[in-house]
Order: structure tokens, then sequence, then C-alpha cells
């Protein structure tokens, strides 16, 4: 579920290692990111705060950079895929961090879990459109480039969306889909209503 990416891997070599050396504060520093994931493009620290934090920790800005990211990712996931805390702290595990990394991580999701789903269940993601029609038909698309005539059937959906206030009028969306690529959308669909069923209950 966590990126297996060579990226992480080493972010999580690093934060193990600074989690090892300076457990409390560690655990302070990631309390801090918890807190501000469901605002987009906020720093968690200040410039002045992160020079202190890269004193602390006895790491470059670079790194201390590292650090921050992944945990802002490791704690998003956890929200995203609605995790319990000891099943973030397998992953944790899974993915390559220590025993006392996926402890702190675990620790403090235990505790800003509810709080943190909520604020993001709450989140203003500004203004836009809301769908208010959906329409369908199949039509036949001829094959381009074939010596017969040959047909593929293609399913077709139009969207009408609202615009958000200030927008002129509606707009159409058209979208095409072959058999195998609505399947697949369906399938994120039903990924998608199980996250919002989470965050309704």
């Amino acid at each position: 579920m966590l990126d297996t990416s060579r990226s992480y891997k080493l972010a999580l070599l690093l934060g193990s290692k600074v989690a090892e050396l300076f457990r409390d504060r560690f655990i302070s520093f990631l309390e801090r990111i918890v807190e501000t994931i469901h605002v987009k493009e906020e720093c968690p620290f200040s410039e002045s705060e992160e020079a202190q934090l890269q004193r602390v920790f006895k790491v470059p800005e670079e790194d201390l950079q590292c650090l921050v990211s992944m945990a802002v990712y490791t704690f998003q996931q956890a929200a995203f895929h609605s995790l319990q805390p000891m099943v973030l702290r397998e992953e944790v595990l899974a993915a390559g961090g220590t025993t006392l990394l996926a402890d702190a991580f675990s620790h403090v999701w235990a505790a800003s879990e509810k709080r943190v789903t909520q604020r993001l269940k709450e989140q203003s993601f500004g203004a836009s459109g809301h769908l208010v029609g959906v329409e369908w038909r199949v039509q036949l698309r001829s094959l381009a480039g074939s010596e017969e005539c040959q047909t593929a059937p293609q399913g077709v959906l139009e969207l009408d969306i609202h615009p958000p206030a200030g927008q002129p009028k509606e707009s159409k969306v058209f979208v095409e889909f072959s058999s195998s690529e609505l399947y697949n959308f369906f399938e994120k669909l039903e990924h998608v209503q199980e996250q919002l069923d989470v965050l309704t209950n």
C-alpha cells in the first residue's frame, strides 16, 4: 500500500535513524506534521523552525525535506485508506522502516486519526462544478486502418455539470469508454464509494 520506490525506502531509512537517536523529538515532529496534512500546499514548519530541526536532528536541509515529505505521504496514505494504527505500523515495517519508526507513526496516528479524518471530511476543495445529470448511449466506431469494415462498440457518457458560483452556464462533458475502460472506471468508482462510506459513517 505504501510506496516501495527507492526514494521512499531511503527516506524510511533516514527516518529510522533519526527516530532511534531522537525518539521523543521525532514524535513531536510527526505530531506537528499530522496536524497539517489536511491543508494543501502548507509547509508544517516555518524557516526558523526548519533551521532548528536541522540542528536538533543533525541533518542538512535536503534530508529534513526528505523526512517531511516521507511523513506527510505516510499520514496521507493512512488517512486515504482509513488505516488503523496497528495496520499503519505493519505497513511501515513492510515498506522498510524499523520497529522504532513504525511505532512512532502508529503512536501519533492513534492519537490523531479521528481528528484528522474529520478535518479531511470537512475540508473545502474550493469552487467546483457539480453533477446535475447523466445521459448515456452506445455507438459503433469504425476501426481506422482496417482492410475490412470493422466496428468497435463504445459507451458514451454525457455529464451535465452545474458551474460554481460566478461561472456563466452549465457545461456538458462527453466521455467515451471501451468495454474494458468502462469496467476499470466503475471499479475505481466503487473504491471512491467505499472511502466516502467510511468518512460518512
